[in-house]
């Protein structure tokens, strides 16, 4: 089963909210912290240890999912959910705000065999309003498309 259009309501998208909420499968925990105009959040995903987390300005916090087994050699496409905002997303192509945790490897230099990556996005003239690991290539494209 394909995840639905409203990310982080169901068992296949996992997110974070600007008011410091994680997000998955329609369950809504406290997480982090609230982030607004500014800030600049990363999203890390291990396959290995099948887990994501997340981070804020630098300061990154504990684990926030577990990646199901049924999940296990699906792909997981980022995607941001954004209202009134501008953002810009940083893959490392160029260096970072805030480099990720020792051990954590760019989108922009991941090889296949690789297991650890990242996602950073900084917010612009407005806040994200929630940074979300999509495990649907249709919906990172509608994304893409939107930013573009």
């Amino acid at each position: 089963r394909e995840a639905s259009f409203n990310m982080g309501s169901d068992g296949q998208s996992f997110g974070y909210g600007g008011t410091g909420k994680k997000s998955h499968a329609g369950q809504f925990e406290d997480y982090g912290v609230a982030y607004g105009q500014g800030d600049v959040i990363g999203a890390f995903v291990d396959t290995t240890a099948r887990s994501i987390w997340f981070s804020r300005n630098g300061e990154v916090f504990p684990k926030a999912f577990d990646i199901p087994r049924s999940l296990a050699g699906r792909a997981l496409f980022p995607a941001v959910l954004l209202k009134n905002a501008e953002l810009r997303l940083n893959f490392g192509a160029t260096p970072f705000a805030f480099p990720p945790p020792a051990g954590v490897i760019p989108f922009a230099s991941i090889e296949h065999a690789n297991s650890s990556l990242a996602l950073v996005a900084t917010a612009a003239a407005h806040a994200p309003a929630c940074v979300i690991v999509e495990p649907t290539r249709e919906l990172a494209e509608q994304v893409v498309a939107e930013i573009e």
